[in-house]
């Protein structure tokens, strides 16, 4: 970490020389975003410890189905339980959405979003609900492929799963759009919006009950990148 070429050339970041090895452990995420080196990998760190533990959930699904799904129900419960307590304990943000209303104070908005940042954004146990959902939508599309039981959804099903992903996606995005800060609305949607992960459920089963006519459909290629190069290429001879 100290040697080479271009070590003596420039500076190192104090932060990067103390606390290096939190990176390279994958826990870098627990601490303040002040005192990590890449604040900005902290989702590599979220991303290694969700797969480190996610045995427990995926075994358990597959050996105890009721033990498993209870499991993870209460992990998500949980993760949303305490992301919506630490929002309303210290007054939290729910994220970018409210720069609007801090335009004439931006120092103290970047303050409040740090907060936000190190208490509830990069940590495990508010991020894991999200993960959970994809394990068990995984979990359901594969029990469905070793029973054998092919896709068969109406494209009445489809559409109707993808409005759902539509609906709740805007719930996502523009739930508190332009409405004035409540420190209650805030909490309910941070403990909410990664459990709202949800709303691609029904899209990717969709995606996944389609028939091979309907999948053409949806991987149909517009354009053909070969032939678009072999254009170029003649174009300029």
């Amino acid at each position: 970490m100290g040697s080479g070429p271009l070590w003596p050339t420039y500076l190192t970041n104090p932060v990067c020389r103390e606390n290096w090895w939190w990176n390279l452990i994958y826990v870098n995420n627990l601490e303040s975003s002040l005192k990590q080196c890449m604040a900005w990998c902290w989702y590599l760190a979220a991303d290694m410890q969700f797969y480190i533990i996610s045995p427990l959930f995926l075994v358990s699904l597959m050996r105890w189905p009721k033990f498993g799904y209870s499991l993870t129900a209460f992990t998500i419960f949980g993760s949303c339980l305490a992301s919506f307590m630490i929002t309303k304990q210290f007054s939290l943000l729910d994220g970018l959405s409210r720069f609007e209303y801090y335009i004439d104070d931006t120092e103290q908005f970047l303050n409040r979003f740090w907060e936000f940042f190190d208490m509830i954004y990069t940590k495990p146990y508010t991020r894991i609900s999200s993960y959970l959902v994809g394990i068990v939508l995984g979990h359901y599309l594969y029990k469905r492929r070793i029973k054998k039981k092919e896709a068969k959804s109406s494209m009445v099903k489809s559409c109707a799963g993808w409005i759902m992903t539509a609906v709740t996606m805007w719930i996502c995005f523009f739930a508190l759009y332009k409405r004035e800060e409540s420190v209650m609305e805030n909490a309910l949607y941070n403990g909410l919006k990664h459990l709202l992960f949800l709303a691609v459920c029904p899209g990717s089963s969709s995606c996944a009950s389609l028939n091979k006519e309907e999948s053409k459909i949806i991987t149909y290629k517009i354009h053909d990148v070969k032939k678009f190069e072999k254009s170029i290429q003649r174009s300029q001879e």
